[in-house]
Protein backbone atom coordinates (compact mmCIF):
# COMPACT_ATOMS: atom_id res chain seq x y z
CA UNK A 1 0.00 0.00 0.00
CA UNK A 2 2.79 2.77 0.64
CA UNK A 3 4.09 2.41 -3.00
CA UNK A 4 0.46 3.63 -4.54
CA UNK A 5 0.18 6.20 -1.94
CA UNK A 6 4.14 7.63 -1.66
CA UNK A 7 3.48 10.41 -4.50
CA UNK A 8 0.38 11.91 -2.14
CA UNK A 9 2.35 11.50 1.49
CA UNK A 10 4.48 9.85 3.93
CA UNK A 11 3.79 8.07 6.36
CA UNK A 12 6.02 6.99 9.41
CA UNK A 13 5.81 4.82 12.44
CA UNK A 14 5.16 7.74 15.45
CA UNK A 15 4.95 5.96 18.72
CA UNK A 16 3.72 2.37 19.51
CA UNK A 17 0.31 2.81 18.69
CA UNK A 18 0.05 5.52 15.70
CA UNK A 19 1.15 6.35 12.63
CA UNK A 20 1.94 9.45 11.04
CA UNK A 21 0.41 10.48 7.81
CA UNK A 22 2.40 13.84 6.13
CA UNK A 23 2.00 15.87 3.05
CA UNK A 24 5.53 16.73 3.68
CA UNK A 25 7.83 15.30 6.17
CA UNK A 26 10.26 16.82 8.78
CA UNK A 27 13.31 16.78 6.62
CA UNK A 28 11.43 18.97 4.08
CA UNK A 29 10.52 21.05 7.01
CA UNK A 30 14.15 21.14 8.08
CA UNK A 31 15.39 22.28 4.93
CA UNK A 32 12.74 24.96 4.60
CA UNK A 33 13.61 26.64 7.88
CA UNK A 34 16.96 26.97 7.52
CA UNK A 35 16.79 28.28 3.93
CA UNK A 36 14.12 30.93 5.39
CA UNK A 37 16.55 31.65 7.90
CA UNK A 38 20.00 31.15 6.17
CA UNK A 39 21.30 28.69 8.13
CA UNK A 40 22.90 26.26 6.73
CA UNK A 41 22.18 22.43 7.48
CA UNK A 42 25.17 21.38 8.25
CA UNK A 43 25.29 23.58 11.27
CA UNK A 44 21.82 22.49 12.63
CA UNK A 45 21.28 19.69 15.42
CA UNK A 46 18.28 17.46 15.68
CA UNK A 47 17.76 15.15 18.18
CA UNK A 48 15.07 12.50 17.25
CA UNK A 49 13.81 9.22 18.89
CA UNK A 50 11.71 7.91 16.23
CA UNK A 51 11.10 6.95 13.20
CA UNK A 52 9.43 9.70 11.81
CA UNK A 53 12.44 12.34 12.67
CA UNK A 54 14.78 10.26 10.05
CA UNK A 55 14.51 12.81 7.27
CA UNK A 56 15.08 15.69 9.71
CA UNK A 57 18.21 13.73 10.72
CA UNK A 58 19.38 13.07 7.33
CA UNK A 59 19.75 16.52 6.30
CA UNK A 60 21.62 18.27 9.49
CA UNK A 61 25.09 18.02 9.81
CA UNK A 62 24.64 16.73 13.67
CA UNK A 63 22.10 14.31 13.87
CA UNK A 64 21.32 12.68 17.57
CA UNK A 65 19.13 10.46 18.76
CA UNK A 66 18.04 9.52 22.21
CA UNK A 67 19.44 6.76 23.93
CA UNK A 68 17.06 3.61 24.60
CA UNK A 69 14.69 5.22 22.05
CA UNK A 70 13.09 3.28 18.86
CA UNK A 71 15.60 4.39 16.77
CA UNK A 72 18.31 3.32 19.11
CA UNK A 73 17.00 -0.33 19.82
CA UNK A 74 16.58 -0.54 16.26
CA UNK A 75 20.18 -0.02 15.83
CA UNK A 76 20.44 3.35 14.26
CA UNK A 77 23.02 4.42 16.69
CA UNK A 78 25.44 1.99 15.81
CA UNK A 79 24.51 1.48 11.77
CA UNK A 80 23.92 4.82 10.83
CA UNK A 81 26.13 7.97 11.71
CA UNK A 82 23.77 9.47 14.30
CA UNK A 83 25.21 10.48 17.93
CA UNK A 84 23.41 9.07 20.71
CA UNK A 85 22.50 10.74 23.76
CA UNK A 86 20.41 10.14 27.18
CA UNK A 87 19.11 13.56 27.21
CA UNK A 88 19.04 17.14 25.85
CA UNK A 89 21.44 18.56 28.53
CA UNK A 90 23.63 16.00 27.66
CA UNK A 91 23.54 17.60 24.50
CA UNK A 92 24.08 20.99 25.13
CA UNK A 93 27.41 20.31 27.50
CA UNK A 94 28.71 19.07 24.68
CA UNK A 95 28.76 22.19 22.42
Amino acid sequence: MASEWRKEFSAAVAGEKWLDFMLSDKGTGMRDLCSVLGISLEDVIAIGDNYNDLPMLAEVGHPWIMKNSALDQAGFGQSHEFLRAESVEEILKKL
